[in-house]
């Protein structure tokens, strides 16, 4: 994953329909073979991210994958759009949007757990869940300040 930068952003599409309906209508699973087959259409992630319009790009192939189960636009279009976003944003800095919140974690874990919350979709609990499988994943338990474990942990009611 770290070394594929489309598989970093596939694991943010992964985990960030962890909400009632989101898993069982298998969202993140369609945002992933979306993803896929617009890298397939424009050659590589690199440049499918070039193109300005890489999020609707992304957005319009996830809608078609939906068309069985419905696309719940509301729910789902700040999601796919903001994350194939903040991908785009992400890859000039550090290639890999993994890597990219790995540098927001260790600087400063609210402002990554503020940084997910901006995009709509994503609330407290998802946007938890995915900081922590992130500090998981790359073994940053030890870094967390103790006062900042609170944003790993997602509160359901």
């Amino acid at each position: 994953m770290l070394s594929n930068p489309a598989g970093g952003l596939k694991f943010f599409l992964g985990k960030a329909f962890a909400r009632a309906g989101g898993e069982q209508a298998r969202y993140g699973e369609i945002a992933c073979k979306a993803l896929d087959a617009c890298i397939e259409e424009y050659g590589s992630y690199e440049e499918l991210l070039k193109q300005e319009d890489a999020p609707d790009i992304v957005w319009r192939r996830f809608v078609e994958g939906c068309k069985p189960k419905g696309v719940n636009e509301r729910l789902n279009k700040g999601v796919v759009i903001g994350l194939v976003g903040l991908a785009k944003r992400s890859h000039e800095e550090s290639a890999n949007l993994l890597l990219f919140f790995r540098s927001k974690i260790e600087k400063y874990v609210p402002d990554a757990f503020i940084l997910l919350r901006k995009i709509k979709g994503i609330g407290d609990k998802i946007a938890a869940f995915i900081l922590r499988d992130v500090v998981t994943v790359l073994s940053l338990e030890e870094k967390i300040p103790r006062q900042h474990q609170v944003f790993l942990q997602p509160v359901d009611r």
